[in-house]
């Protein structure tokens, strides 16, 4: 079996009747894919390039609003805005993932 290949493994609820009422269980161990953060560092390490986020917060502290800028080599690649640094983190790096592609 290759190694990215899922596992799969089916049960009927014929066998099971007495553990659970269910008419299958399907488990799968696929990879999840990954985030553009992820994305944009090895795509930085590839080329060499060196890149930073730059956050800031704004609104009442109960909702706040965070504000990232991605850096490649000192330029801005991407900004983008979330309810959280780390939705926008995500977005300003698939912004700036898709510049480099």
């Amino acid at each position: 079996m290759a190694r990215d290949s899922p596992i799969l493994l089916i049960l009927s609820s014929h066998n099971l009747k007495f553990l659970f009422n269910i008419s299958f269980i399907v488990i799968s161990m696929e990879r999840e894919p990954q985030g553009y953060r992820n994305r944009l560092n090895n795509k930085c390490q590839f080329l060499r390039l060196a890149h930073r986020y730059e956050d800031t917060k704004a609104g009442p502290e109960h909702q706040p609003t965070w504000t990232s800028a991605v850096y490649v080599n000192g330029v801005e690649y991407g900004r983008a805005t979330g309810r959280s640094r780390d939705v926008a983190r995500e977005a300003a790096a698939q912004i700036a993932f898709e510049a480099l592609v």
